[in-house]
């Protein structure tokens, strides 16, 4: 049920990727008529149209449920109207749904659709009255995720009629049943539809506040919108460290923390896979629930009651404290379904200011330019096809949308010349959604300062509590495949510039996994793949088929988050294309490498955002090793190191590039070969600096 649940969540705010999670659930036959109405609306929303509005609520006596399942494919019909602009047709359709419908759940489900056409036709009268009997219908039902939704619609309406007021109520109290569900519920599933309508209330409660200038309260609003799972995993481990415990008992609430991890990364990777099934999520998720519970039960017996949590938390003014400091300016953006909007905070002399402002940005052009990969393919030789293509067209990286990178850097550089006397140093950026594409490079360059992405100002705390050393074991993985012609030469720099701390290369995904827990620096130089499918399946490509569970070859994200342990990683690059790139989750999660290996521990990553080029990303890694001081050069922060790299990295002349590559090399046209953004702004770091 609870994957049906999911599917209509996505599905009542307008997100097509719903139908995948109904297709899994009729997967699983728990009930015919169920089973039959998922099958139904799924067959609508993808044919884009439904019965004729005269055929509403006629019985059909194969489904054998008095026309029930043919009043939810209705209800995807009045979805779709809706979304077209269609309110008279829209509501015309769902007046004769609701007369007709038996069940509760499918009644309230057209409540809130009729409101809103109501609303859209001017009549927003008998909007507020239908909104309000939405929510005495879902109190009755005594759902709190159907309550959320009901206290969106009223927010939305009165947000329309322009009462601020009664909105930010209806969207804290929302928001206070979505924190609670987190609270108490451990299933993945169910905690996703939660996150899901969670996040639907953010937008309007984000736009809200920013147009009032409400940016302090904005910032903490969003900041419980990000990556609740992933903060949940990391917050863990730091928790745990501080507690005084016996050795035995360590070890044991590690070891099942690890599990229930690597449970809920299995459980989760399931929702995105064609082939799901339902006997084995049936099983992992009881396996996962009973460890669950004994794990709470021995955190309890140890005074760990905050470990017992299905959601550990932090007060906002907390986590801020962490990671602000004079110099450190922070950037949050937010892309709802029809704008963005930006906040953010920065301090000087220990007073901390806030700002903000929408962004006139679109994200469906993003997520359509990062999926088609327009004009950019990767190449096994390491990416000259794609330099080449690159580089035939405007001088921007790919996916990236030149008008919305304009846009967005000058809101951005706006907001902060308001602090013109004050000197960033740093800046820490947390994007959203399809914004986890874009390159942020040039906002940095222009305020002069070093850059890190991270998912959440919780995320960032966390990495920067953690306690690394510079110099010690390191794992250097090196290209198994023999097609990229400079990553042989760019492990030989690395290691050499770790010195006696280098190890012999690592070849084998079961190596790494066993010299993990001790190595405080690991370095990828070989192929890497995004996969847009199942981002649990995007992966380095290390030899050794380590994934028992897909038997997916490489070093995938599923691996590093259940199976890996870095608990004295400093840093960990990823030298490879796509490295960097994130899931789109809209239930504000955010899958990929680079949390996945902070989630195992690591302190900071470095890893890209796109197809990289072999030489260019060669050179790169040298002159990062020559800046950062765990690899021979002055500079501690590794956020830092990079910068400069970077620009050295755009400085390269011809003769330098020939010296380092070889005479016979290929290089891009110009007297700088590699100082186009496509070659220099491709890495990023993530985590803290």
């Amino acid at each position: 049920m609870t994957l049906s649940e999911v599917g209509y969540t996505l599905i009542n705010i307008g997100d097509r990727r719903g139908i995948s999670f109904l297709k899994n659930a009729v997967g699983m036959n728990v009930d015919s008529t169920l089973t039959s109405r998922w099958r139904h609306t799924v067959d609508v929303w993808q044919s884009h149209h439904g019965p004729a509005i005269n055929e509403v609520g006629a019985a059909d006596e194969d489904k054998g449920d008095g026309g029930q399942t043919d009043l939810f494919g209705q209800l995807t019909r009045v979805q779709h109207l809706l979304d077209e602009g269609r309110h008279a047709e829209a509501k015309q359709l769902a007046r004769l749904v609701i007369p007709s419908a038996e069940d509760k759940s499918v009644k309230f489900s057209a409540l809130p659709s009729l409101a809103l056409c109501h609303y859209g036709l001017g009549e927003t009268d008998a909007a507020l009255r239908i909104a309000r009997e939405a929510m005495s219908l879902a109190s009755e039902i005594n759902d709190p995720r159907q309550k959320m939704l009901a206290h969106r619609t009223l927010a939305l309406i009165h947000m329309l009629k322009g009462e601020a007021l009664f909105a930010l109520s209806n969207l804290t109290s929302g928001m206070q049943l979505g924190e609670g569900v987190l609270e108490k519920v451990s299933n993945l599933p169910f905690r996703r539809s939660a996150i899901l309508e969670l996040n639907s209330l953010a937008e309007l409660a984000a736009e809200i506040y920013c147009a009032s200038g409400m940016y302090e309260r904005l910032l903490h609003f969003l900041e419980f919108c990000r990556a609740p799972n992933l903060y949940k995993w990391m917050n863990l481990e730091t928790t745990f460290q501080s507690a005084n415990l016996p050795q035995e008992i360590r070890t044991k609430i590690r070891e099942m923390a690890r599990t229930i991890r690597a449970l809920d990364v299995a459980l989760d990777s399931d929702l995105f896979n064609d082939s799901f099934r339902p006997d084995r999520h049936a099983k992992l998720t009881k396996v996962r629930n009973e460890t669950q519970e004994e794990f709470d039960r021995i955190c309890r017996e140890s005074g760990l009651q905050a470990l017992a949590s299905s959601r550990i938390d932090s007060t906002f003014e907390s986590l801020a404290k962490r990671v602000l400091q004079d110099g450190i300016a922070i950037v949050s953006l937010f892309q709802g379904r029809e704008r963005g909007i930006l906040v953010g905070a920065i301090q000087d002399n220990g007073n901390v200011q806030y700002f903000g402002k929408s962004l006139p940005t679109t994200l469906e052009s993003l997520r359509a330019s990062f999926e088609a990969r327009e004009g950019y393919t990767s190449s096994s030789d390491g990416g000259v096809v794609a330099r080449k293509r690159a580089l035939g067209s405007a001088k921007e990286p790919p996916f990236c949308g030149p008008a919305n990178l304009e846009k967005i850097h000058y809101e951005t550089l706006e907001s902060l010349r308001r602090f013109s006397g004050i000197k960033i140093e740093h800046l820490i950026v947390i994007p959203h959604d399809a914004l986890a594409l874009l390159p942020w490079w040039r906002l940095a360059d222009n305020l002069d300062c070093s850059l890190t992405i991270a998912p959440s100002i919780g995320v960032a705390a966390v990495c920067k509590a953690r306690q690394r050393q510079l110099h010690g074991p390191s794992i250097i993985v090196g290209d198994s495949s023999g097609t990229l012609a400079f990553a042989k030469a760019e492990t030989e720099a690395i290691a050499e510039s770790r010195g006696s701390d280098a190890s012999n290369l690592t070849k084998l995904v079961r190596d790494v996994i066993d010299a993990a827990p001790e190595a405080n620096f690991l370095s990828f130089s070989c192929h890497g793949n995004y996969d847009n499918h199942d981002p649990y399946r995007s992966h380095l490509e290390v030899e050794g088929n380590s994934d028992g569970l897909d038997h997916n070859a490489g070093l995938t994200v599923k691996v590093v988050m259940s199976r890996l342990s870095l608990n004295n990683c400093r840093l960990a690059i990823l030298s490879a294309c796509e490295s960097g790139v994130p899931d789109l989750h809209q239930s504000g999660e955010t899958t990929g490498l680079p949390s996945a290996f902070l989630v195992a521990g690591a302190k900071t990553v470095i890893a890209s955002l796109w197809p990289v080029d072999d030489a260019a990303t060669y050179i790169l890694m040298r002159y990062f090793m020559s800046e950062w001081a765990g690899g021979g050069g002055r500079t501690q922060s590794p956020a830092v190191a990079l910068k400069q790299a970077r620009r050295a990295l755009s400085a390269t002349t011809v003769e330098q590039a020939l010296e380092l590559l070889g005479s016979d090399a290929d290089l891009p046209p110009g007297p700088f070969p590699f100082s186009d953004p496509t070659f220099v702004d491709a890495f990023h770091c993530f985590g803290t600096w």
